[in-house]
């Protein structure tokens, strides 16, 4: 589970469908912090290239329990309600 998206980075670059996957959350009472990496494509993923940037968002809820997958579910949603993430589609 992942977002595919154009992504411009701090620099300025766009490059088109990136692949967006969550490397860490951090999930406390209040919060959940996302830990986003930033891949050229899927393959870039796959193989295990660098991650063209890593990004941190703030998710503020009351509901740190959720079960793992309802989790992602949720965390990839809000993302998607993101400026950043304007116009991506699930992949």
């Amino acid at each position: 589970m992942a977002l595919e998206i154009d992504f411009t980075s701090k620099y300025g670059l766009t490059v088109p469908n990136t692949y967006s996957k969550i490397n860490m959350a951090v999930i406390t009472a209040t919060e959940i912090k996302l830990v986003i990496n930033f891949y050229a494509t899927l393959t870039a993923y796959n193989l295990g290239n660098p991650v063209l940037e890593q990004r941190t968002y703030i998710w503020t809820t009351a509901d740190g329990n959720a079960a793992k997958n309802a989790f992602l579910t949720a965390a990839y949603t809000y993302l998607a309600t993101l400026k950043d993430f304007t116009g991506a589609v699930s992949v």
